[in-house]
């Protein structure tokens, strides 16, 4: 199977969440967990890189900020009243420049899995004392500080097996301070697609690598921040600006 990486994640981000496709024949959910090692998704970022990930947030509709754009009324007390800011899976920089073109310029940590992209991040952001850049996954990471607003964009929450989704969501419920706020931005449209598939779990194979996911339903994804801590959510359903339907679900401590 061959799939260039933006279309790879184009085709990603378009998988529904509560309506999966058919079964790639050959694969099965155990197959695909045995395969699922720690750093596969890293190596794939690391060598689809900066360039492969512009390109896939063009074809999404979500270059020009659309995904933040949504919540930002939820969020502006925030970025005017919270001091520290988490983004988990940094990528190519995309939310910190819309956070930075808002003015506030607050405190923000950003943690990035692929040591390629956190490199280039920590290049380009090395003069802007307010912005910290570790290289880690968010399962591996130790907390020494707090922050008031998490921010988990692109499809980073789907890149986690089922229990290492409830125990990120621990790690980040005790990081946020009181009432502070988790977004978690995911896509809900289905489209044809040539990924390996068994019940929730996706695989693609290319030439950069091996990528693996982990579907979950609205209700699933309620269910865990519940048993986080989470006290209080909401969601927002839109569009992108190539019209792929998505989620971002408010969670509150």
């Amino acid at each position: 199977m061959n799939v260039r990486p933006a279309y790879f994640l184009y085709l990603l981000l378009s998988i529904g969440l509560t309506a999966f496709g058919s079964q790639e024949e050959g694969e099965t959910c155990a197959n695909i967990l045995a395969e699922w090692t720690p750093q596969a998704n890293r190596i794939y970022y690391d060598n689809v890189a900066v360039k492969g990930l512009e390109e896939w947030a063009v074809i999404k509709g979500l270059a020009s900020g659309k995904d933040l754009d949504v919540i930002k009324q939820e969020i502006s007390e925030s970025l005017r009243r919270y001091k520290t800011i988490l983004e988990i899976g940094a990528g190519n920089g995309r939310i910190i420049e819309w956070l930075l073109k808002k003015g506030t310029r607050p405190t923000i940590i950003a943690i990035e899995q692929s040591a390629v992209l956190a490199g280039t991040l920590r290049e380009k952001y090395r003069n802007i004392e307010t912005i910290s850049i570790i290289e880690t996954n968010i399962l591996n990471l130790v907390p020494s500080f707090s922050c008031d607003l998490a921010l988990w964009m692109w499809s980073g929450f789907l890149e986690l097996k089922p229990e290492e989704k409830k125990v990120a969501l621990a790690i980040v419920f005790s990081i946020l301070k009181d009432k502070g706020k988790l977004v978690i931005d995911l896509p809900r449209q289905i489209q044809e697609s040539s990924l390996s598939q068994s019940g929730d779990f996706l695989k693609v194979t290319d030439e950069y690598g091996t990528f693996f996911a982990h579907l979950i339903s609205d209700e699933a994804l309620k269910g865990m921040a519940k048993e986080a801590g989470f006290k209080r959510e909401r969601s927002i359903i839109y569009k992108t600006d190539t019209n792929i339907e998505r989620i971002s679900f408010l969670l509150e401590k």
